[in-house]
């Protein structure tokens, strides 16, 4: 079965290396590998070319710059594997990684996604291992409750980490114009797939470096990862139960403090309180505690908004 691995590139000659031979030397040979140069103004599209020489299974898309989503929707238009990897290309993989999904479909059956381990690695080598390793490979029936107990072992709303069944994406596509893209669909994807599987064979490795999108705090970026998030934990948790969950607000804060770590851009902080006291009224009250508060009361909000940010010190 052939594996479709997806690559967009942007600008980054200097990771480009290690990502494309972390996937030209895995040990599963038959590979698509899709590499889309979204508009790079450094060497990318040189290196690229060097390898495209070198491995007759390399396709390169050269295309103006139009963003992530739409670099991945371009290979998606044009694959052929049975299934897809997702690659960041300042990311890089195990070499044994696709041949462990590959080995553990050949014993337990194919499965619509299948994640396996990643870990976070600083520019300095500095490995972060999961604090919430999965030790043993599976593959089970779709329902919320495994999605639930792998939820901590794989990156919950990146579409790296994972392989997935090409027939998954035959009618998802990724919202162009929108940074965490990946969290957005994610929605999508958990109502197409029946089946889920894990992986603890190989690894991928997320870079955590200062010049990536997840660490830019723009308020739009910040604006956009908040809505992506509270869209993905509606689906997982409350599609099934209109009730509050309590997993979701506990999610939130964790969050919150993950993106004071990037620091907070200017209005941030507002937005995210208003953000987390509309979630937390639409769980409780519904819309029309919603419609109230924030249509006919907006000076009642700035106040809670302001009061929150005096009790914790918060000048933002």
């Amino acid at each position: 079965m052939k594996v479709s691995v997806i690559v967009p590139v942007y600008n980054v000659e200097a990771y480009l290396r290690k990502c494309l031979d972390s996937i030209v030397n895995q040990t599963y040979s038959d590979l698509e590998i899709i590499l889309v140069n979204d508009g790079s103004t450094d060497n990318s599209l040189s290196i690229l070319r060097e390898y495209e020489k070198a491995d007759n299974r390399i396709i390169i898309i050269d295309q103006p710059n139009g963003g992530q989503s739409k670099a991945r929707n371009e290979a998606l238009d044009i694959m052929t594997g049975d299934h897809i990897c997702f690659v960041d290309s300042d990311d890089y993989l195990d070499t044994t990684t696709i041949k462990g999904v590959m080995d553990l479909i050949d014993a337990f059956g194919d499965a619509d996604m299948i994640g396996f381990p990643f870990v976070r690695v600083h520019e300095d080598g500095t490995v972060y291992p999961s604090d919430h390793p999965i030790t043993e490979s599976f593959v089970k029936k779709y329902d919320i409750k495994t999605v639930k107990e792998i939820y901590y072992g794989i990156s919950p709303w990146e579409v790296w980490g994972r392989i997935f069944k090409s027939s998954v994406f035959q009618n998802i596509r990724f919202p162009e114009g929108r940074v965490y893209e990946d969290t957005w669909i994610f929605p999508e994807i958990h109502s197409t797939v029946k089946s889920i599987g894990y992986s603890t064979s190989g690894k991928y490795y997320y870079l955590q470096r200062d010049g990536s999108t997840m660490r830019k705090p723009s308020l739009a970026n910040f604006k956009m990862r908040m809505e992506s998030e509270r869209r993905f934990f509606d689906h997982l948790y409350l599609h099934t139960n209109p009730i509050i969950s309590r997993t979701v607000l506990s999610r939130e804060y964790h969050f919150i403090l993950y993106l004071r770590s990037f620091g907070i851009p200017p209005g941030g902080t507002r937005y995210i309180l208003k953000f987390i006291l509309k979630g937390r009224f639409s769980r409780l009250v519904g819309a029309p505690m919603i419609w109230f508060l924030y249509r006919k009361s907006p000076r009642l909000i700035r106040k809670v908004c302001d009061k929150l940010c005096q009790i914790f010190g918060i000048k933002n």
